[in-house]
């Protein structure tokens, strides 16, 4: 089962050659991940990219199955 989005729920900043920065923090919109970029490039230097959410994949259906029993044995 598929559910479509119309625009991405959020964005990210990630600086390229670097294995240590993992973006971390969802920004709600482009321009203020933009600004994000702007602002890590001027305090860092290197390239930074600007990263949208186009698919998201959880795993939610779960079987749990109960026993019936009077007692815990422990």
């Amino acid at each position: 089962m598929s559910n479509q989005i119309n625009r991405p729920e959020f964005f990210m900043v990630w600086k390229e050659g670097s294995d240590r920065t993992t973006p971390t923090y969802k920004h709600s919109t482009y321009p203020q991940a933009l600004d994000e970029a702007k602002r890590l490039t001027r305090m860092h230097g290197g390239k930074f990219h600007v990263l949208c959410q186009l698919a998201s994949v959880e795993l939610n259906d779960l079987k749990v199955t109960e026993l019936s029993i009077d007692e815990i044995p422990f």
